[in-house]
């Protein structure tokens, strides 16, 4: 799979953009992401983000009050395999 890396002992960092793809299921990547993400969670491999992923992801649903997608992406938020980072002003002003 062209996912798959050599991963070291850190773990690795995902955006929103994998987040929304893997939750929603998204038709073009659902077949890449989903055994990708399989394979991660399977292996135990520590998958990092920031609490802003959170936030981007659930914009959308928020704004349309669409509970069983806010649903599936608190699911998705609260899996052991990740770890959620907060995020400093003085990050997002470097940003």
């Amino acid at each position: 799979m062209g996912l798959t890396l050599p991963l070291a002992d850190e773990g690795i960092c995902i955006d929103s953009a994998i987040v929304i793809y893997l939750v929603e299921s998204h038709s073009r990547y659902r077949s890449v992401l989903e055994p990708w993400w399989m394979d991660l969670t399977a292996r135990g491999v520590r998958v990092f983000a920031s609490e802003l992923v959170e936030l981007e992801a659930t914009v959308i649903p928020l704004r349309l009050a669409d509970q069983f997608v806010l649903d599936r992406f608190r699911q998705f938020f609260d899996q052991s395999v990740l770890r959620l980072h907060g995020v400093t002003r003085d990050v997002l002003r470097r940003a």
